[in-house]
């Protein structure tokens, strides 16, 4: 445990130095903004749901892989390769410290964006589960690519991936092509997220159902992510 907080206090110093902060703080401005331009229209619950779904979206996918490999190019996996931390710690302390970061931006966003009308419970629920699996793949991503060039087309395929379920998401009516969409974790996540705002029409039982479905994501991540930077580690001790 110890080595997690050691890791998790060294990657909010990291952030702080890098203006990962400040381009957080930027993110979650920028989102209130358009969530306060929105308010007089009285958007729905599953409208509120896809604005809050970008803060795992650029949170978990990019900012923890720019992360990743600014790190790498700093030369800091030759020190960790050689030191006594171990990779699931390494991993938990970014797992941490990034998905407790995009919490509490989407957790700001979704009180600006509801006018402070919200299930509390079921939107730290959804906030939580959807930036952990987020962090969990971005992270798998840039430790398993070599370069920024692959980082970016990684990038770019898992980000259109990401926004194929806002068809059966979306649609009244959605016929058996689209819902097999849903088999996409951000279909999930929107789903919970909107549970997270008044008035929605998720029940708790469908609220369950894809809470155990992205708690399967969040296990089958730590597991890639775990794989692949142990992989990386061999490139420097082997």
């Amino acid at each position: 445990m110890s080595g997690i907080l050691s890791m998790v206090s060294w990657d909010i110093r990291l952030q702080i130095r890098s203006h990962l902060y400040s381009a957080t703080v930027f993110t979650t401005l920028a989102l209130c903004l358009v969530a306060y331009l929105l308010a007089p229209l009285d958007i729905s619950p599953k409208l509120l749901a896809l604005l809050l779904f970008t803060d795992p979206a650029v949170i978990g996918l990019s900012f923890i892989g720019a992360f990743v490999l600014m790190e790498r190019g700093g030369n800091t996996l030759i020190a960790l390769a050689t030191s006594p931390l171990e990779s699931t710690q390494y991993v938990a302390g970014k797992l941490v410290s990034f998905s407790l970061l995009g919490t509490v931006s989407g957790g700001i966003v979704a009180v600006v964006a509801s006018g402070g009308s919200l299930n509390i419970a079921l939107l730290l629920i959804a906030l939580l589960l959807s930036n952990i699996v987020a962090v969990l793949i971005g992270f798998a991503i840039a430790a398993r690519t070599r370069s920024v060039n692959a980082f970016l087309a990684w990038m770019t395929i898992m980000l259109v991936v990401s926004v194929l379920p806002l068809m059966p998401y979306l649609s009244a009516d959605p016929d058996y092509a689209l819902l097999s969409l849903s088999i996409i974790p951000s279909f999930s996540m929107l789903t919970l997220l909107e549970a997270g705002f008044s008035g929605s029409d998720v029940g708790i039982i469908e609220f369950g159902v894809h809470t155990v479905y992205l708690l399967i994501w969040a296990v089958a991540g730590w597991i890639w992510a775990i794989r692949e930077y142990d992989a990386q580690l061999r490139q420097y001790v082997g």
